[in-house]
């Protein structure tokens, strides 16, 4: 059996270089991570660590058969996780990213079929929130979550900055 436990970081803001180490710390090795989203809090992982995103799973008692979706935190990190881009889905992008828009595009074989409960495409956000943009160029991993009043899986920043 494995020992869990729960460490709170008082974080106000995210320009505390400390706590986003130790978060993304913790995501590299395919722990879970609270952090507050655009609405609610969500539960993240490594997205492209299949047993992390299991964790998730696993920790919010949710079907394996219900796609995450995947946030990034930079628009460079998009090209690894599709196959394909339409000219609108740029359109959509240049308009509209970073912000509460998801696109669904067709999945590169970088992102493992529990995330998108192996369908063809994936399910892709870029945020805007400063938290998000913070943590994720410090791990620049792919991080899920999903948060109980939206379905979101957050792709952090968090593995540029270590």
């Amino acid at each position: 059996m494995s020992s869990q436990h729960t460490k709170i970081l008082n974080v106000n803001n995210f320009d505390d270089a400390n706590s986003v180490k130790e978060a993304a710390k913790l995501l590299k090795n395919g722990e879970l991570v609270a952090f507050p989203t655009e609405t609610v809090y969500g539960l993240g992982a490594n997205g492209l660590s299949t047993e992390a995103v299991m964790n998730i799973f696993t920790a919010k008692g949710r079907p394996s058969d219900n796609p995450l979706i995947l946030h990034i935190g930079e628009l460079e990190q998009l090209d690894a996780l599709v196959s394909e881009r339409s000219e609108l889905a740029n359109q959509l992008i240049e308009s509209f990213w970073p912000g509460a828009l998801t696109l669904v595009m067709k999945r590169s074989q970088l992102v493992p079929d529990i995330v998108t409960a192996k369908l063809d495409t994936v399910a892709i956000r870029m945020p805007p929130t400063q938290s998000q943009g913070a943590s994720s160029k410090k791990c620049s991993c792919r991080l899920q979550h999903r948060v109980q009043t939206v379905p979101v899986v957050q792709v952090l920043r968090l593995l540029s900055m270590l």
